[in-house]
């Protein structure tokens, strides 16, 4: 900050001061308030006109500093006000010239922190703030490294003894879906269905019913990452039942409640013998409008007939809120069908191509980080082709239908 000194005799208020004159009895000189605008002090002096006076800089408030590391995206803290020794008051400005809120600076003992705009819970500076400018959060095709998984105590509470192919995707890395099953699925006409999946329970996988349908015997496959080759902890189990939500109608043009729940006897998570697979956390609440998601499989790169991928690929996709999905799209919505895709980003009102699963990710997981936990927020139930501009792909909300997999799983026992 460039800091000048001024002349007081001519043009005062032009050069940044406010003066008010008194001349008080018995002084032979006037008094001068001169209130420098903005950051510098204010300043009192009994001065003779024409005696030039500087505005003196002061010390940055905390907040100044940290507020140049915030990682606002697509947007910026703007300084509002002045500020005093313990509080400073920005405004969250995007790019698009919204004002987000009034975001609170406070400095208490020589710790910062900011308060969010519209939320009441605090965060220190060095974190970022989750796309508070952005509606849709920004897309990764590989999962972040640091997502926790969950027991089947944690996804079955009262159920858990207390003592107790992807598009425009990349290739997984080595345990980085440690719940992803690979599953087999033998028809009764004598024919072969490949689908995907997710541990959910020690003995529990669950997948689409599009895929358990006429089906005499299910194989799943565990640590696999290539289809075509062994990988260390890769190990096979049948299941011994599974079941179909009785909602689901096969005949019906929007399939509702397209999930099968896969039991197996064995134990899936004690049979592996690297101790890698882990059950995927079951969701607590409704997906976040606009999440980077992802999803996962060994589907094929081209609608009807492509060959199979033999490696497992993920992609990033945003999951949107119906209103947005059906504003920006040519499908429509049950009321448990999660749409999932690219946004509408360049303008023309339909949802961009580019992220899709395909032929043989069907029952795959649709996972999106939550309180850093992997969480399965929807099940690969329809989509028009595979990447067709604005026929975004269709998932089961599995917290739609959280009843009945709690129901099922405790009918048939963990």
């Amino acid at each position: 900050m460039k800091f000048s000194n001024f002349i007081l005799a001519t043009n005062v208020a032009a050069n940044g001061f406010e003066p008010t004159w008194s001349v008080k009895p018995g002084r032979k000189q006037p008094k001068l308030n001169a209130k420098c605008f903005k950051f510098p002090k204010i300043i009192k002096k009994n001065i003779e006109k024409g005696t030039s006076l500087s505005c003196v800089p002061r010390t940055p408030h905390p907040c100044e500093d940290k507020a140049g590391f915030m990682e606002i995206l697509d947007g910026s803290l703007v300084l509002t006000e002045k500020i005093n020794s313990k509080r400073a008051k920005f405004n969250l400005v995007c790019d698009d010239g919204t004002v987000q809120g009034e975001v609170v600076c406070v400095n208490r003992k020589n710790q910062v922190y900011f308060q969010k705009p519209q939320w009441s819970n605090q965060i220190t500076w060095q974190d970022s703030w989750k796309d508070i400018c952005r509606e849709f959060a920004p897309l990764t095709n590989s999962t972040t490294a640091d997502l926790q998984t969950c027991s089947e105590a944690d996804n079955f509470p009262e159920l858990a003894s207390v003592e107790e192919r992807i598009i425009g995707g990349v290739p997984v890395e080595e345990n980085e879906w440690p719940w992803i099953t690979h599953l087999t699925f033998d028809l009764n006409d004598g024919g072969e269905k490949l689908c995907g999946g997710s541990v959910i329970a020690n003995r529990w996988v669950i997948s689409a019913a599009h895929c358990c349908l006429d089906v005499q015997k299910i194989v799943g496959r565990f640590g696999d990452l290539n289809a075509t080759e062994f990988d260390s902890n890769e190990y096979e189990l049948e299941a011994s039942a599974w079941f179909n939500d009785p909602e689901y109608d096969r005949h019906a043009d929007d399939k509702n409640n397209d999930l099968c729940l896969i039991k197996f006897n064995e134990d899936i998570i004690a049979s592996d013998p690297e101790s890698k697979v882990q059950p995927v956390c079951l969701p607590k609440e409704v997906h976040e409008h606009g999440a980077a998601c992802w999803v996962a499989g060994w589907g094929s790169f081209e609608y009807m007939g492509g060959p199979q991928n033999p490696d497992l690929h993920s992609v990033g996709v945003n999951v949107f809120s119906a209103e947005y999905c059906l504003a920006n799209s040519l499908i429509s919505l049950a009321a448990d069908d999660i749409c999932a895709y690219k946004p509408d980003l360049n303008g023309d009102g339909l949802l961009d191509s580019g992220a899709s699963f395909c032929d043989g990710d069907s029952g795959g997981p649709l996972i999106c980080p939550t309180d850093g936990k992997a969480t399965l927020v929807g099940v690969v139930s329809t989509g028009i082709e595979c990447t067709w501009e604005g026929y975004p792909n269709k998932y089961t909300s599995t917290f739609v239908t959280s009843n009945w997999i709690q129901e099922t799983v405790a009918a048939e026992g963990l």
